[in-house]
């Protein structure tokens, strides 16, 4: 009989064991019932040791199957064992690590139990360790290898001895095994396994012979491949075996993180330093590659990190995303042995083969072995896997050998270096280094770009059958890059490179014959083909044939699986023309049912159909056809169908326009409660009021009354019951000024000012004003002051602001007492006094002024002149609003975004910024392109992000302009141009952008887009530091650490790390303490030299002496 999996507790648990045993041989309900009862017993179990643990583990014991909590649960368990370790609190370490381990599978057996279908690709490392383990307690793995492997093969060394190396011997790698589920049949259990991710597990020896001779311990990596589809939490991550304690302490457990995407992170399931035979536990810390620097800076800046310390228990900028239950990397960089061994085994073979860049450098750099890391299709591929591993020994090391070139560029970082092995494969024939090869000249990798060079490797790969390289020949012959443009040539090299399945050159000889030959129906072929094989571009061509019918029978539902495929892969477009193919579709379908329905009378159908024709939604755009079916729903009572047959009466849309028609209509639906056609009849009698007004206000006019001129003025310049048109506006404005009416006068300096109707002209809106304001008029003092606040038209003279201010205040102008609080704001004219601000915003706000309403949110926001209160900043923004101010709608969107003073709300922020921004706020279009940029409240869209940051841009916003810069950089939404990024930069910080200041900074420090210069980066990190930018004070401090650019001055380096740490930068303490080390050791190098240099004096005196003495 088989040993339970559940064997490994019977010696330390046996009550738990027996419970175990009951319910593995239940499946029922019952069963379930056992194994909780077992989990419940390991609670109590640990709980008895530590509170603060019985609490984490029985939130796990309430999970029902594992998933992402479940992990972050047993990750917060290891915090609060590293944290109790640290803490010297006594806990039998062992023993929860054992308990721990346990717990772990029995959670396992739990969710498998649940019949959940426990798919290993969803979960993480240490469940398959866990699977493993009672696999390993049954015996059948070890047993059927080894008696495989005496069968087959004595002695496993894949790699040998190569000339460039001492290669230790390794032993066999155990590929994954996955069990079939107790509840899977075999069909079920084979088509699990041939959809899951591959999960590698690796292994990296010391030779504990050679310990002495490493100056870096190396480590055991668990990775995965990543997919946005898995929902892990947990990745094994390393230890270190064999090491001292002196040498553990030596040893920069950093050094060797690898970057993925920017991030990289040592995972906080069990991590040990191994001591002799003391397993020392440590949570390790996670670190965040900058955005501006490339893999090997980000190393080195993390080699002169503080080392790991041991037992900490909270990890540093942990960036796992536990709302989406998400891990946003893959510790994975590179995937190097798919180009080493790609022709080692045939493609019929079922092992698939993975292995990572960094192992291979890992066999470079210290002599350990190097395994390829196997995922076998079934159990049953362990004897295939024993047969190929004997017969890969020689090929492995030939293919090794032949890429000493990828060891070079990607281990050394010496790109000539790689170069130079390439040259030297390549002209042995070697045809896949030929392509490689072609690559660097045409991307311009360790040697100067060159298309012609490119072409010639390209040529001598493509010849051998390459297939890379017969795709690369034909795009170079499709666009002239090294060779003559030559379409014939470029679709013979697609041709060689699809018929081997190439997925883009069967793209490419899709466009060919849609576009150049015009031969849909083989495009639509060739198109098929690659949108089988996942090409995102074809499956989206695909579609839109089949939607169109190009080349293929029209076929809508064809075209939503292709878009549908297209758009999973991010096609924005596919997605677009799905969602408009599929609203087409159902408007068509609704129109048919309208039609119906409305044929026997039906008033709701009626009403349907004219919105359809009104909206050209499902038919053909007919405003005359909406009329009609409005006017038979309208007649039968229906609300919504009178309200619209009102507004096509009112504009003429498909009928002769007739205001009293349009009011008829509206009452009929206002007297049923119609709020929108209430509104709309009385804005229409408005209208007809103002139109009534204006004849009467043209009759007094006509006789010289200034009264009567001003408000034609006013209607003209408002489109107050006339076409809005500025220069009638003026001309009244003129008439009633010149005969010395003060509210024309003022009207008229209005105009001058902002060129309303006339050339805009200062001086002249300062001599209107002036008239006016000297007549008492109020409005018109207050423009008066602010024009000489703001020296248009005049010297500015803030004094003088004020005192106009103040004459238009004692006649209770609100614009006034808000303006006057912006001087009291900025300390202009007068001594700087927020309080007073708030007093002057608050009764300009009392009288209904939407800019002091707005200008008091601000204040309650940021805590100027009152204590912070966001929702008092939130309620004041909402009655600017409410008028209409673009600066408050801007500002309650940033309130929704931050969740400030509301719940926070992405979507709700979206639609403020976008109210004001389609008023033209410079601001808010900025706000807007940042969020389409981060995906908030909307669809990430990059393209829309570079749209919204340029309207800014034209604007003159400095924050637009770094924006765009920043968007050129990367590459976001556009072509990557490092030239286009240093123009925008600069723009923004010519402004003073502190920002963009200190991204200029980055440029010249590492030579992006300009030549490297550090005496450049220093000066523009100090315009920003100055401003108080926390990361320009950070780069400052650091060149003057590293004396690039400058002198090198630790004190100032401290000084600005000091800086950026009160302002809450999370590396600023760490940058404080490596700068006093520093300091501290050149000091003691001083001292050295200082001691050397005293010996050598004293040594020279005593020399100078004996031999005076001695020749006497």
């Amino acid at each position: 009989m088989t040993e339970s999996r559940f064997g490994f507790l019977k010696e330390d648990f046996g009550e738990l064991y027996e419970i175990c045993i009951q319910a593995e041989q239940s499946e029922n309900d019952i069963g379930l019932l056992k194994i909780r009862q077992a989990l419940e017993y390991m609670v109590h179990d640990l709980g008895g040791q530590s509170p603060e643990l019985f609490q984490s583990i029985e939130e796990l014991e309430n999970s029902n199957i594992l998933n992402a909590d479940t992990g972050r649960k047993f990750y917060e368990l290891r915090c609060i064992v590293n944290q109790s370790i640290h803490n010297a609190i006594t806990i039998d370490e062992s023993r929860l690590n054992e308990c721990l381990d346990k717990l772990m599978i029995l959670t396992l057996w739990y969710g498998i139990t649940k019949g959940k279908k426990y798919e290993l690709n969803q979960f993480a490392a240490d469940k398959v360790v866990a699977v493993k383990n009672y696999l390993a307690s049954i015996g059948e793995w070890e047993e059927k290898v080894n008696s495989i492997k005496e069968e087959h093969y004595n002695g496993i060394d894949p790699l040998g001895r190569d000339r460039r190396g001492d290669f230790s011997s390794t032993a066999l790698a155990k590929p994954d095994i996955w069990e079939k589920d107790v509840f899977e049949t075999d069909e079920e259990y084979k088509e699990r396994i041939k959809n899951m991710e591959c999960i590698h597990i690796g292994y990296g020896i010391l030779d504990a012979r050679r310990i002495e001779e490493y100056t870096q311990i190396n480590f055991l990596i668990h990775h995965m491949d990543y997919s946005d589809k898995i929902q892990h939490s947990e990745i094994q991550a390393f230890y270190i075996e064999g090491a001292t304690e002196q040498q553990l302490i030596d040893s920069e457990l950093v050094a060797g993180l690898k970057v993925y995407k920017k991030k990289i992170c040592y995972d906080y399931s069990r991590v040990y330093l191994k001591n002799g035979i003391e397993n020392i536990a440590v949570q390790p810390i996670c670190w965040e590659k900058f955005y501006y620097e490339d893999e090997e800076e980000f190393k080195q800046r993390i080699q002169q990190m503080p080392l790991l310390p041991m037992g900490e228990g909270i990890p540093i900028r942990n960036r796992y995303d536990l709302k989406q239950q998400l891990l946003p990397i893959r510790i994975e960089p590179f995937h190097y042995g798919k180009d080493i061994l790609k022709n080692i085994m045939p493609d019929t073979n079922p092992i698939t083969i993975h292995c990572d860049r960094t192992i291979a450098k890992q066999v470079c750099e210290t002599q350990n072995p190097c395994l390829f890391f196997l995922k076998l299709s079934t159990v049953d591929s362990v004897e295939q896997y024993v047969l190929w591993q004997k017969n890969t020994g020689e090929i492995v090391k030939k293919s090794y050998e032949n890429s000493w070139g990828w060891y070079e560029q990607f281990s050394t970082q010496d790109e000539a270096k790689a170069i130079e092995w390439y040259q030297q494969v390549a002209t042995q024939g070697n045809a896949e280094v030929q392509y490689y090869l072609g690559v660097c000249y045409r991307t311009g990798k360790g040697v100067a770009q060159n298309y012609k060079k490119a072409v010639e490797w390209y040529q001598k790969a493509a010849t051998q059958g390459n297939v890379d390289a017969q795709y690369q020949l034909g795009w170079c012959y499709e666009k002239g890059k090294g060779v003559a443009q030559d379409y014939a040539k470029a679709v013979e090299w697609y041709q060689k490179a699809a018929i081997q399945g190439n997925v883009d050159a069967q793209y490419h000889l899709g466009v060919f014959y849609e576009v150049v030959v015009q031969d849909d129906t083989k495009a639509v072929d060739w198109y098929q083909k690659a949108a089988t094989q996942g090409n995102v571009d074809a499956q989206y061509q695909l579609g839109w044939c089949y939607e169109y019918g190009t080349g293929i029978v029209q076929d809508d539902a064809k075209a939503v699986e292709w878009y549908q495929k297209a758009a999973t892969q991010g096609n924005v477009d596919a997605q677009n023309s799905m969602d408009k193919l599929q609203k087409e579709q159902k408007e068509q379908k609704a129109i048919e049912e309208y039609q119906k329905a409305a044929a026997q009378g039906n008033a709701e159908a009626q009403y349907q159909l004219g919105v359809c024709y009104e909206e050209g939604k499902g038919v053909v755009q007919d405003d005359e056809k909406a009329g009609e079916w409005y006017q038979k729903a309208a007649v039968k009572g229906h609300i919504a169908a009178q309200y619209q047959l009102g507004v096509c009466y009112e504009k003429g849309n498909g009928v002769a326009q007739d205001d009293a028609k349009a009011v008829e209509w509206y009452q009929k639906a206002a007297t049923q409660g119609n709020v929108d056609a209430q509104n709309s009849m009385d804005e229409l009698q408005k209208k007809q009021k103002e139109q009534k007004a204006i004849e009467e206000y043209q009759k007094a006019a006509a006789q010289g009354n200034t009264t009567a001129q001003n408000n034609l003025g006013v209607c003209y310049e408002y489109g107050k019951g006339v076409a809005q048109d500025y220069k009638k506006a003026v001309e009244w404005y003129q008439k009633a000024a010149a005969q010395g009416n003060a509210t024309a006068q003022n009207n008229l300096g209005v105009c001058y000012e902002y060129g309303k109707g006339v050339v805009q002209n200062y001086e002249k809106a300062i001599e209107w004003y002036k008239k006016a304001a000297e007549q008492g008029d109020a409005t018109a003092q207050s423009h008066l002051g602010g024009c000489y606040q703001e020296g248009k038209g005049v010297v500015q003279d803030y004094e003088k602001a004020i005192e106009w201010y103040k004459k238009a205040i004692a006649q209770g102008d609100a614009t006034a007492q808000n303006n006057l609080g912006m001087c009291y704001q900025y300390g202009e004219g007068v001594v700087q006094d927020y309080e007073k601000a708030v007093g002057w915003f608050k009764k300009a706000a009392a009288q209904g002024d939407a800019t002091a309403q707005n200008n008091l949110g601000i204040c309650y926001h940021y805590g100027k002149g009152v204590v912070r209160n966001y929702t008092k900043a939130v309620e004041w923004y909402k009655k600017a609003v409410a008028q209409g101010n673009t600066l408050a709608q801007n500002n309650l969107g940033l309130c929704y975004e931050d969740g400030k003073g509301v719940a926070q709300d992405y979507e709700q922020a979206v639609a403020w910024y976008q109210k004001a921004a389609a008023q033209g706020d410079s601001i808010a279009l900025n706000n807007l392109g940042r969020c389409y940029e981060a995906g908030k409240g909307v669809v990430q869209n990059y393209e829309k992000a570079i749209e919204l940051y340029k309207k800014a841009a034209e604007q003159g916003d400095a924050t637009a302009y770094d924006n765009l810069g920043w968007c050129y950089q990367h590459g976001k939404g556009v072509i990557q141009d490092y030239a286009k990024a240093i123009e925008w930069y600069k723009k923004a910080a010519e402004q003073g952008d502190a920002t963009a200041q200190n991204n200029l900074g980055i440029c010249y420090q590492y030579g992006k887009g300009v030549a490297k210069d550090y005496a450049k980066a220093v000066e523009w990190y100090q315009k920003a530091a100055d401003q108080g930018n926390a990361t320009a004070q950070i780069h400052l401090g650091m060149r003057y650490d590293e004396g690039k650019g400058v002198v090198q001055n630790y004190e100032k380096a401290i000084e600005w790390y000091k800086k950026a740490a009160i302002q809450g930068d999370p590396d600023a303490q760490i940058y404080i303490q490596l700068a006093k080390k520093r300091k501290e050791e050149r000091a003691e190098r001083v001292r050295g030299i200082k001691i050397v240099v005293f010996i050598i004096i004293i040594s020279v005196i005593y020399i100078t002496i004996m031999n005076v003495f001695g020749a006497e």
